[in-house]
């Protein structure tokens, strides 16, 4: 697992309504405004550390369960998808997922880090 800085932060949240994930946000962000829906697909803006950020929602991306929610600058309170994803999962009490390490195009199986009542596995997710 690298301790880089990841440049974006994208994880996946299981049963969690717009509502609670708007919430959530609204605890991390400052002036967070929806800029635009189209179906399952919002994007919003927040303000973290002084800095905009861009920020996609995409509800029920994997089946029916899943939320994708992508942090798209490296602005942000996380140095990696997993730290966002452990404070999440805590703050929601719900299963999140995130990639074990930096997404790369083209690469084979793919590793996710699954967190779930308190604990962190190791999963193959495709």
């Amino acid at each position: 697992m690298s301790d880089l800085c990841h440049p974006d932060i994208e994880i996946y949240i299981r049963n969690c309504n717009l509502e609670q994930l708007e919430l959530w946000l609204a605890s991390r962000c400052s002036g967070v405004a929806r800029l635009f829906s189209q179906g399952r697909v919002h994007e919003y803006r927040g303000v973290i550390n002084g800095t905009r950020v861009p920020i996609l929602v995409h509800e029920k991306v994997v089946g029916i369960d899943w939320t994708c929610i992508w942090f798209r600058s490296s602005h942000t309170p996380w140095r990696r998808d997993l730290d966002c994803a452990l404070e999440v999962a805590r703050a929601l009490q719900t299963q999140v997922r995130c990639l074990t390490s930096d997404w790369i195009r083209g690469r084979g199986e793919r590793k996710w880090w699954d967190i779930d009542a308190g604990q962190m596995n190791e999963v193959v997710w495709q």
